[in-house]
């Protein structure tokens, strides 16, 4: 080999080197959080209550406006409001803000309808969370952390969960969308939960109060009574210092 040839190959392999260093620099993949929505079940027809659960006013504000502001106002890509038994009534007192309204026409076969319904709804999104209409004490928060949970755990079921006490609110990735379509009757979000214990995960309610649900008029009135004492109590405070 010339000392000519040997240049040529040596420069020929140094622009080789040139073009593999001035060539595409490669980006690591970005992982896509999974897109999470929010099914409100209102369907009921509030029996226990005597009707009209919904539109009863708690706190100043309509039971069920509770619920659709803690969806709406979280993180949550999309949120769905299941109406039934009274929707007409429900839809004119409340705000639905961004929901969209589900119609399920079977809600007297219980609650699992109001879930399969649900379901229909979000199928083209990568989780969801059910929760419930009659719950005033669930927040924005208790939804944000469902979603951060399911973010961090695709594949898991997480619940929301105060103290030794757990249930709706709870979120299902896509993955078990199949199983909940086939709910029947009064089997609601957390039988299935229950059966899937392995992949079950908590995150805790901001409040301590939040599975205080609103079942009866009786519910109500203590519901209210005590806000009006939490309210009354620094008034009260006030009044005795000056006495």
């Amino acid at each position: 080999m010339t000392a000519r040839s040997f240049r040529g190959r040596l420069l020929k392999g140094r622009l080789s080197k040139r073009r593999l260093l001035k060539g595409p620099t490669l980006r690591r993949p970005t992982l896509q959080k999974p897109s999470v929505a929010v099914v409100i079940l209102a369907a009921g027809a509030g029996e226990r209550f005597g009707g009209d659960k919904l539109t009863a006013e708690l706190h100043g504000n309509i039971l069920a406006q509770r619920a659709i502001d803690a969806a709406c106002s979280s993180r949550a890509v999309a949120c769905f409001l299941v109406v039934g038994a009274r929707a007409d009534s429900l839809l004119a007192m409340i705000d639905p803000r961004r929901c969209a309204i589900v119609t399920n026409t079977k809600w007297r076969d219980g609650i699992a309808s109001s879930i399969r319904a649900g379901v229909a709804a979000t199928a083209s999104y990568d989780a969801c969370i059910f929760t419930l209409g009659d719950q005033p004490n669930v927040t924005r928060e208790d939804v944000n952390a469902l979603i951060h949970a399911i973010e961090s755990h695709p594949t898991a079921i997480v619940a929301l969960r105060a103290g030794v006490v757990w249930g709706a609110p709870v979120a299902f990735p896509r993955r078990d969308y199949a199983a909940l379509a086939k709910l029947k009757g009064d089997a609601g979000a957390k039988t299935y939960a229950q059966s899937q214990r392995k992949r079950l995960r908590f995150v805790r309610a901001a409040d301590a109060r939040a599975f205080d649900d609103i079942d009866t008029k009786a519910d109500l009135h203590r519901a209210n009574q005590a806000r009006a004492l939490a309210t009354d109590a620094p008034r009260r405070r006030r009044a005795h210092r000056t006495s």
